[in-house]
């Protein structure tokens, strides 16, 4: 009896396997359904549409932000464009005809803030190579006279010491890299070419201004 019930029971069992098997395919697929397609790269075109749409989105702000909103950053541009379905569509409606998702813009603009970070640590980079420089040039004059003037008499502790502390200031130049800040080496290029734009026209999206306008070039 017990035979018979186990082979009775081994169809059901197959089913039920072969049910869980076509659920688990589905679900699976589902998921990859809803995988996001990927960012486009960002180029030189994706940028001149980037800069297309951060004057659009200044004219929204100055358009519906209320006397006296701050509207200096992403909450606060958040918090605007759902503050009423009609500043939504008008909001939406900026990347429609754009062709540019928000999602996007966004990622430009993490990129950018990135980039401005390297721009300006290269730029205190060069500030500082410059002091030592002179420093540098300034300890081997030294040297270079106490030999001249003392001769033989010239205690060479002193001069070693001296050659020492030169070494020194030379390995204080820095040379931070792009990948230490997370930047991409080829946007680099991208931004040398609009940085000085890209400045400008994020200081002149916001109602309040975002930040000084820095040149790019070091």
């Amino acid at each position: 009896m017990r035979n018979l019930i186990a082979l009775l029971l081994i169809p059901f069992f197959l089913l039920t396997i072969n049910a869980c098997q076509k659920q688990e395919e589905v679900v699976v697929a589902k998921l990859v359904e809803k995988k996001e397609k990927p960012l486009p790269e960002i180029s030189q075109a994706r940028v001149d549409v980037w800069l297309k749409v951060t004057e659009d989105i200044g004219k929204y702000i100055r358009k519906f932000s209320l006397e006296g909103e701050d509207v200096s950053e992403k909450r606060g541009l958040t918090m605007l464009s759902h503050s009423s379905q009609r500043t939504q569509v008008a909001f939406s409606k900026i990347f429609k005809d754009a062709g540019m998702e928000i999602k996007e813009f966004w990622n430009i603009m993490r990129e950018v803030k990135k980039l401005r970070k390297y721009s300006d640590i290269k730029k205190e980079e060069k500030r500082q190579a410059r002091d030592l420089d002179e420093l540098i040039a300034a300890g081997r004059e030294e040297i270079e006279r106490l030999k001249r003037e003392m001769g033989e008499d010239v205690s060479m502790g002193t001069i070693l010491a001296m050659e020492e502390k030169i070494r020194e200031f030379e390995e204080f130049k820095g040379n931070i890299s792009p990948v230490s800040v997370g930047v991409k080496a080829e946007l680099i290029v991208l931004w040398e070419s609009n940085g000085e734009k890209i400045n400008k026209a994020i200081s002149d999206m916001w109602k309040v201004r975002e930040r000084e306008v820095v040149p790019y070039n070091h």
